[in-house]
């Protein structure tokens, strides 16, 4: 059995099926592929798996002389399921082959059903689509096992009540033929192209606006979006790199770091080749990245960009300038984050006072200063500096934000942590249970923000009650 254990690696490029596709046969442990016309010649799994590299569209057909022939057809992989296409196309369902070649055209990953819409379809068919007609589509193509529905809350939420976006998934030998049949067929692949771009930074917009209602569907998104990147249009690069730093933006509030830093070294590795690596945007990307990874759990990485991101800033734009000055705050908050608070309380001070000098001292950023200047305060133990600085904060917050906004949370948040370890228990415990029951209803309960200020509230409470107890212990006795 153990010369089987190389052979078996391939089929990750098959799927799940080894051996399930027209043409390729085991005999004994070596696989033989059985290709159109002579007698096979890959005999050895060194060279079937060259001939999937290189040859693939051949033997897919996509590319064979005589793919139309009902003899040849039958000996390459993507009559199999042209056939049925063929079929739902007499059924008078014209619309399933479209549909499977726009769903190929994504990565190898979940779709979320909403991405898939009745003008994306009219835009690449040319043709009237309608809602009921598109629903047919995806029907049949599930129906003939074209496609396929994962486990996930979305689709179980048809019939558990379990909410969440519906998503469809196709088999990856599927997805690789129709693409390799989308780019031999389509007489108007850039109209493809064009219209899939315009769908998908729609849907970035609409995650956008739907704030934490729309952050299930921005994860399921996360996969497709750098798409846009090789999309062969320059006119829209900056649209779409534009579109992906704010996707990215969303999946950090929804606290899906993963998924932002796949986003964030997409834009960063384009833009360093198209635009090189000291141009603005593309140190604008770098510090994206940097703090994607500090979220994720990655910190020496993450200061090592933030550091190098000042650098090429300070000299690029000048100290003074805003974008400067979000880097040094950055690599300020990182290096607080890690323990290092004395030269986090350095650079925050500073940078409070250029904010407030350049931007105001209300404006947004500024804020972010001073609260990030108590988080330092109190890592080194001056707590009633801190505690003063997270009250004014929470004051101008909710003045600007209002009362619930995730930044005025996150302020009421560090005050009330500052309280705690100055011996400020009770006003402590009574701003974390409040913030704890915000958080869940705004963030929702499994957020990283509700899930920390939770956490919080359990350490909080269980020292409150050691504190009481010790009081006790230690109470006189008057007998």
């Amino acid at each position: 059995m153990s010369t089987l254990r190389p052979q078996l690696a391939q089929p990750s490029r098959l799927g799940t099926w080894p051996c399930g596709w027209a043409g390729f046969r085991w005999r004994c442990t070596r696989p033989v592929l059985t290709w159109p016309g002579p007698p096979a010649a890959y005999r050895t799994f060194t060279t079937y798996r060259q001939a999937l590299e290189h040859e693939l569209p051949f033997l897919l057909g996509a590319e064979h002389p005589d793919a139309s022939h009902p003899r040849a057809a039958r000996t390459v992989v993507r009559h199999t399921w042209e056939v049925s296409l063929d079929q739902l196309a007499r059924e008078g369902n014209a619309l399933a082959r479209p549909v499977l070649r726009l769903l190929a055209a994504l990565a190898e990953a979940p779709i979320p059903l909403s991405l898939i819409t009745p003008d994306l379809l009219s835009a690449v068919t040319g043709d009237d689509v309608t809602v009921p007609a598109l629903e047919a589509a995806f029907a049949g193509l599930h129906r003939y096992g074209l496609l396929d529905l994962p486990h996930s809350p979305g689709n179980a939420g048809q019939t558990s009540g379990i909410s969440g976006p519906a998503q469809v998934v196709l088999h990856p030998l599927i997805r690789e033929i129709n693409a390799v049949a989308l780019a031999a067929e389509a007489s108007h692949l850039a109209t493809w192209h064009r219209a899939l771009a315009e769908r998908l930074t729609a849907a970035v917009h609409e995650v956008d606006e739907r704030g934490r209602a729309g952050w299930p569907a921005a994860v399921l998104l996360a996969p497709h979006l750098p798409v846009l990147l090789d999309l062969p249009d320059p006119r829209s690069a900056t649209h779409h790199r534009t579109a992906l730093s704010t996707f990215a933006q969303v999946l950090e509030s929804a606290g899906a770091f993963s998924a932002a830093r796949l986003v964030h070294e997409r834009v960063l590795d384009f833009e360093s080749r198209t635009l090189g690596s000291e141009h603005p945007d593309t140190l604008t990307s770098r510090n994206h990245l940097a703090n994607a990874l500090f979220g994720m759990g990655e910190p020496a990485e993450s200061i090592r960009l933030l550091r190098q991101t000042l650098e090429d800033r300070n000299r690029v734009l000048g100290p003074a300038h805003p974008d400067t000055l979000i880097s040094r705050h950055d690599l300020a908050c990182a290096l607080d984050g890690t323990g290092q608070h004395a030269e986090a309380v350095s650079l925050l001070r500073q940078t409070l006072a250029d904010r407030a000098r350049v931007l105001g001292v209300m404006h947004p950023h500024t804020l972010a200063s001073r609260d990030s200047l108590g988080l330092a305060l109190d890592g080194m133990g001056e707590h009633a500096e801190a505690v003063r600085l997270h009250r004014q904060t929470v004051d101008d917050r909710i003045r600007a934000l209002g009362p619930e906004h995730p930044l005025t949370l996150l302020s009421r948040h560090n005050l009330a942590s500052a309280l705690a370890r100055m011996g400020a228990q009770e006003e402590a415990l009574r701003l974390l249970r409040q913030t704890l029951a915000d958080r869940v209803r705004v963030l929702g309960p499994e957020h990283p923000h509700t899930v920390r200020t939770r956490d919080d509230l359990e350490t909080a409470s269980a020292a409150w009650r050691a504190a009481r107890q010790r009081q006790t212990w230690l109470r006189p006795s008057r007998r």
